[in-house]
């Protein structure tokens, strides 16, 4: 009987440890696991306040273009102050179609929202052209 004591004992002396390290492993495992679902959940999140932004950049740029750049174009009115009110205004239209996260998203991901905001104007207007000049050719 004492030998199956002292081995009992012996074991409960390894196990306990090993399970504990066991454990630890574990909890360390789904620790990070949960970090980078996290993380990755984060970036698909900024993703479509994103893509939010680039749908109110194309909508102010067609909804200026109807409304500031039609009919004026051509005209005496069309000069770089005019171009630059009407730059503004499409930046102007893009900010006030965003919700407040998507703000944010954009200060999150771009260190100057202002730059974003004029490169994807001007983005957003050169695909305009490009389609209006296909639309010629049909």
């Amino acid at each position: 009987m004492e030998y199956l004591d002292i081995l009992k004992e012996g074991l409960g002396v390894l196990i306990i440890p090993v399970l504990g390290a066991i454990a630890g492993i574990l909890v360390s495992l789904l620790n990070k696991g949960f970090a980078e679902w996290q993380r990755k959940n984060e970036w698909q999140v900024l993703d479509s306040y994103i893509e939010e932004a680039k749908k109110s950049a194309q909508e102010a740029v067609q909804a200026v273009h109807q409304t500031l750049v039609e009919g004026v174009k051509g005209t005496d009115e069309w000069t770089e102050e005019y171009i630059k009110e009407v730059l503004e205004s499409a930046k102007a239209r893009t900010l006030a179609g965003l919700t407040q996260s998507a703000r944010w998203a954009l200060m999150e991901v771009y260190a100057d929202v202002d730059l974003w905001l004029d490169t994807k104007i001007h983005s957003e207007l050169e695909e305009l052209k490009r389609r209006q000049a296909s639309e010629g050719e049909d």
